[in-house]
């Protein structure tokens, strides 16, 4: 199920911000929040609330799950310490199951308020900014939205319901306190997971070999990349263009068929988003697709450097990757290929140096994905960015509740 859900794609870097995909879902968006505001506004009672809130907290917590898994078990193959859910827009899965099953009243009032408020302000700049719909994932695509309309929602319920709005300091000194605190764990998080998991690991490469064992009749599969400058890439495709990736998961293979036990034939296959099988050849110089294979490549050693070549009268004709872009390069028997000339690898361990933390994104390990947040970020020290994105957030949430206050004024005179 999880490894069909990170195979489930979209044709393209998802269907982005102020897409009909998003304008769709911002409709839902406003629809929902007034039947829920509505709802809210009737009888109130505490069994309610707690009710209404619980099922967001159990939908939430189930769709976590669903993403955690589908990430690491279907996508990465191992657990992703860096996106476990501890992020701004995280923190309402834990508040509502705490805030609808505790008993302790002013434990449930600071859950519940820190929802309407910090919660509502997270799902609306999501909602209107969702710059997490730029992703390969279909599901991800789905999350996000359900995800930050489950915020909306619980806020604008929750102050409907239990009359929020009236008193400043009431509303909103608690949950800035719970706000603080969560901050403050998170920029713990971020430098013991940096430094006792990523950081070990993003030092220590995983290995790549190559083994081959010649069984007449048989074959395998190897991915293959570069080990650049910055550390190892691999070769992939988007969109009918070959570019470079971190992740060893998306990148073509190379499958070989052992004609005898002292020959073999490479072909360059991959997967394309139809999981239809294509073949990569050299036409004119350049890279194209096929969904039948004409030629096979051969594994040579130009110089020093291993690489998929084919021949072409006494030039060979190389798989390269010269100034960011992957190529086609070419090379007399006598020349030793550029550095970056694509050879095989398989992987051995995890290569991890695409991880990052950016937890409550507070992190000094990972650029922030907030516009005004990351200005501030690359100009501040870290100190004054965690101090600037406290306050910032406070102050925002303030103007906020200043906007529920006067709303409910506003119908009070009417």
């Amino acid at each position: 199920m999880f490894k069909a859900l990170a195979n489930w794609t979209w044709d393209g870097l998802g269907p982005g911000m102020f897409s009909i995909f998003h304008i769709v879902w911002l409709v839902i968006a406003v629809i929902l929040s007034v039947v829920f505001v509505l709802f809210g506004k009737k009888k109130h009672s505490e069994k309610r609330d707690d009710t209404v809130i619980l099922c967001f907290g159990l939908l939430l917590l189930v769709l976590e799950i669903v993403k955690e898994l589908m990430y690491d078990v279907g996508y990465y193959g191992y657990v992703r310490i860096d996106i476990l859910p501890f992020s701004f827009c995280s923190m309402p899965v834990y508040v509502a199951l705490v805030g609808s099953l505790v008993k302790k009243a002013k434990v449930k009032e600071t859950c519940y308020k820190s929802l309407a408020f910090f919660g509502l302000l997270g799902g609306i700049f999501t909602m209107i900014y969702p710059a997490s719909l730029e992703t390969f994932f279909i599901f991800t695509s789905f999350h996000t939205m359900i995800w930050h309309i489950s915020m909306v929602l619980m806020g604008g319920y929750l102050i409907a319901a239990r009359s929020y709005g009236k008193n400043l300091k009431n509303d909103l000194l608690s949950p800035s306190i719970l706000f603080v605190c969560l901050s403050l764990v998170a920029v713990a998080l971020n430098e013991a997971v940096y430094f006792g998991v990523l950081k070990p690991a993003q030092e220590t490469p995983p290995t790549y070999t190559y083994e081959a064992e010649y069984m007449p009749g048989s074959y395998t599969s190897y991915k293959f990349g570069i080990n650049g400058e910055n550390g190892y890439s691999f070769l992939g495709e988007a969109d009918g263009q070959f570019v470079l990736t971190p992740e060893h998961k998306d990148s073509l293979t190379v499958v070989i068929t052992f004609a005898d036990e002292n020959g073999e034939q490479l072909l360059l296959q991959y997967t394309d988003e139809n999981d239809s099988e294509k073949y990569i050849e050299i036409v004119d110089r350049q890279l194209v697709t096929t969904s039948e294979p004409t030629k096979y490549w051969e594994f040579s050693y130009i110089g020093t450097h291993p690489a998929f070549v084919t021949a072409d009268g006494d030039t060979l004709l190389c798989i390269d990757f010269t100034d960011g872009k992957v190529g086609v390069g070419e090379y007399t028997a006598a020349e030793t290929a550029r550095e970056g000339s694509f050879i095989l690898f398989t992987l051995e361990g995890i290569d991890r140096s695409g991880d990052s933390v950016n937890f409550f994104f507070i992190s000094n390990h990972s650029e922030t994905p907030i516009p005004v947040l990351s200005s501030i970020q690359k100009v501040a020290p870290y100190p004054v960015f965690i101090l600037c994105y406290v306050v910032g957030f406070i102050a925002v949430t303030s103007l906020l509740w200043l906007i529920v206050h006067f709303a409910g004024k506003l119908k009070k005179e009417k």
